[in-house]
């Protein structure tokens, strides 16, 4: 039987889920997250509890499906964001990540808006200048934790920490990069003067990479810890919130539990009928925006219930 795995690295709960291609899920768990505020407005977790989650999970998912780990034919992995994860230049971590939701940066988001034309940064990044933005939180780790600051080696995402953790790969998916603030909307890469904004290197930032690339494998290491086969497929995955993913492509589709894991199945797995709702879809253009374009595939799909909240289900 081949199946895929999916993992979501949520804010409060890691998930993981494994579905029988093309559409029959086997076996879901779930392991908790501490979400600490140290500070009145903060919020930060620790990574390695997310990849000890995964470690836990991945056999758990497996006993409860009574399937090998070669039948595991591809892993993708999601995750809240922006969510601020540094190493230093021997790979260690830094410090806690600084979550999506944290406030701690409001002086530093000031000090952006005043530096930059807001319209111009809007038009270039596709973003607002806020809290979320990965720059200000940089800058305030400069401003308050200069020791750290000067020992950053990596700035990546929560999903691209576990990701890293399974391939030994580096990579940022590109919906972290554009909820970061570092793509430039006209050429859809990694602008070095938006990464500059927050007083780091260019090369701090691995390269982009698509929801629905293949990353890499799965290493020996990773393969020992968690019990998945060496070798294993993993793709770049996906912000927890999408739950279709690569919707610009099409070139992957997937929906799990309430928008959360989103697990990666390319469109010629999916049956005639997805193909043809997908074929039916407007172009996403033709949307305001990703989340309302996902959400009318969703519906297509009957991935919502009678109360239109979003409800496992299969094309």
């Amino acid at each position: 039987m081949d199946c895929v795995l999916g993992l979501d690295i949520g804010t409060t709960s890691t998930i993981g889920i494994l579905i029988a291609l093309p559409d029959r899920a086997l076996a879901k768990a779930m392991r908790p997250v501490a979400l600490s505020a140290p500070e009145p407005g903060w919020a930060e977790e620790d990574p390695e509890d997310w990849w000890r989650n995964v470690v836990d999970l991945v056999p758990e998912l497996m006993g409860q499906a009574g399937i090998s780990a070669a039948e595991i034919k591809g892993v993708g992995v999601t995750g809240m964001l922006p969510a601020l994860v540094i190493l230093d230049r021997d790979d260690a971590l830094l410090r806690p990540s600084i979550q999506q939701s944290d406030g701690r940066c409001g002086a530093e988001v000031e000090e952006l808006a005043k530096e930059l034309d807001q319209d111009a940064f809007t038009r270039q990044a596709g973003n607002g200048i806020n809290q979320q933005l990965i720059a200000p939180k940089l800058r305030w780790i400069e401003r308050h934790e200069p020791d750290v600051f000067a020992r950053i080696g990596t700035v990546f995402g929560s999903y691209d920490f576990v990701n890293w953790k399974l391939t030994g790969r580096k990579a940022v998916e590109r919906n972290w990069a554009l909820e970061a603030g570092f793509v430039d909307l006209a050429s859809g890469n990694l602008s070095e003067d938006l990464i500059r904004l927050g007083h780091i290197a260019p090369e701090t930032v691995p390269p982009k990479i698509a929801s629905h690339t293949v990353l890499g494998a799965v290493t020996a290491e990773a393969s020992a810890a968690t019990g998945l086969a060496q070798a294993t497929p993993v793709v770049g995955g996906a912000a927890c919130t999408l739950p279709i993913i690569a919707l610009d492509t099409f070139d992957f589709v997937g929906y799990t539990d309430s928008m959360t894991a989103n697990t990666l199945i390319r469109r010629e797995l999916l049956s005639d009928q997805g193909r043809a709702v997908l074929a039916a879809m407007p172009p996403p253009e033709s949307f305001p925006g990703r989340t309302a374009f996902a959400r009318e595939v969703c519906a297509r799909f009957g991935f919502f219930d009678a109360f239109g909240n979003p409800r496992e289900s299969s094309c």
